[in-house]
């Protein structure tokens, strides 16, 4: 009923895209409803292109992997809300 209504009002229900590109950034897009989505952050990190942007389907974090063989894992702020997010480098892949 109207507790549930009230739960819902406060989740964030927007639709992230991940990208990765040539310039060695992963790009983070809001595409809820905007032409074209809306650039919310670039994510520096890599040395070279990156390949891979994967969010994990439960968690709030991101994955990229890049031509520099490594894996980058992006978590979001727990105190930023404008959805940033704060990068934690994982072990390079070999």
């Amino acid at each position: 009923g109207d507790a549930a209504n009230g739960a819902r009002k406060g989740l964030d229900t927007s639709v992230l895209l991940a990208t990765g590109s040539a310039d060695r950034y992963a790009y983070v897009y809001d595409i809820t409803g905007q032409e074209g989505g809306a650039l919310l952050q670039k994510l520096d990190g890599h040395a070279d292109r990156v390949y891979t942007a994967q969010f994990h389907p439960t968690q709030a974090v991101l994955a990229t992997g890049s031509a520099d063989f490594s894996l980058k894992i992006w978590r979001t702020a727990a105190t930023n809300r404008e959805r940033g997010l704060v990068g934690a480098e994982a072990s390079p892949l070999a």
